[in-house]
């Protein structure tokens, strides 16, 4: 484990954003299922478990923050720029979408008011974060894809009209007021509605400040240099902190905190990371949009009743089988055919 040039480090770094995406995803696929194993003191890391998609968004932002910074400049950048977000993220969950909704029906249709085209034009339009009651109803998971989308609007208005390097800082002081207002204004005003609650908890209000601690992040990546007794500390103190911390919305903020100085280190060291972790970074997107399906199809059909444990691990398996398909034919096509449009468009 040697220090490196930072200059000399472009491979090191997607490699580490693997590591980490494979990590979050990891994180997500065991907070949807470690209920189904029988080991009480499991269950106390719930909150850690579920932090999978927080640490998703600050890589997403330190991605985005390494791509485009200082880059959109023009309305041609802005329209590459929309073009290669589109195309990364919303064929796979347009294909999923019917595949869900036919499959399982709505997952959690609150409102008996709302006929189910509203929550399949929801989806296909981006409008389902807007309402609590379409926010999770045909994919689950679908909700951080919304806040995602949001994040990528937000990014390219700063990066278009200000100065954004220069005043991260600012954002991200007036995005966490808002997430804080947020979450007192839910434990004073809906501590009893939990529809709600969940609603604000999952919305932008309270998350979108982490995509920016990501783009901070590589903005200071060379300038505040982690040292490894804090990478250790902050690696216990992520672990060990769901036991004395029950709040989710405290758990966020911790997590974010820990997952701060674990992201400069590894920005700032070469290290040797798991395949295997490595490997599940690589398809993480199509995993998370996957696996909570595979899972309803295991409950619905009652395999958990024969081995929890075989069960779990048959889903994984499944989930990454998938995983592999979806990766290699829709996520990396239609990838290929954004840079496609793009150079019809511009490079005649």
């Amino acid at each position: 484990m040697n220090k490196i040039d930072m200059k000399n480090i472009e491979h090191d770094r997607v490699e580490f954003l693997d590591f980490l995406r494979g990590m979050a995803i990891f994180l997500v696929f065991i907070s949807h299922t470690h209920h189904l194993i029988d080991i009480n003191f499991i269950h106390q890391f719930g909150n850690l478990f579920s932090r999978g998609v927080q640490l998703f968004y600050i890589v997403s932002g330190y991605t985005i923050f390494m791509i485009y910074l200082d880059k959109l400049n023009t309305k041609e950048d802005l329209t590459k720029y929309a073009i290669k977000r589109f195309f990364r993220i919303m064929p796979l969950l347009y294909i999923l979408i019917p595949i869900y909704y036919f499959t399982f029906g709505l997952s959690m249709n609150f409102n008996s008011n709302l006929p189910d085209w509203y929550h399949i034009f929801a989806h296909y339009s981006l409008l389902f974060g807007f309402h609590p009651d379409t926010m999770s109803s045909i994919i689950a998971p679908a909700w951080s894809i919304f806040d995602e989308f949001l994040f990528y609007i937000l990014f390219a208005i700063l990066g278009l009209f200000f100065s954004i390097r220069n005043t991260i800082l600012k954002y991200i002081f007036i995005l966490l007021s808002i997430s804080f207002s947020t979450f007192l204004i839910s434990n004073i005003f809906f501590a009893s509605d939990l529809i709600f609650k969940t609603y604000l908890f999952l919305s932008p209000l309270i998350q979108m400040f982490i995509f920016f601690v990501g783009g901070i992040i590589f903005i200071m990546r060379k300038k505040i240099i982690i040292k490894k007794y804090l990478l250790y500390i902050s690696s216990i103190l992520l672990i060990l902190h769901p036991i004395f911390i029950s709040s989710t919305t405290l758990s966020v903020y911790l997590s974010v905190l820990f997952f701060t100085i674990i992201l400069l280190y590894l920005s700032q060291h070469q290290l040797n990371y798991s395949r295997f972790f490595l490997f599940l970074g690589k398809i993480s997107f199509s995993f998370y949009l996957i696996h909570y399906g595979v899972i309803q199809i295991f409950e619905i059909n009652g395999l958990f009743d024969l081995n929890s444990y075989m069960a779990v691990t048959l889903i994984l398996l499944l989930t990454v089988g998938l995983s592999i398909v979806s990766f290699k034919y829709i996520e990396t096509s239609f990838i290929h055919f954004g840079k496609y449009l793009i150079r019809l468009k511009y490079e005649k």
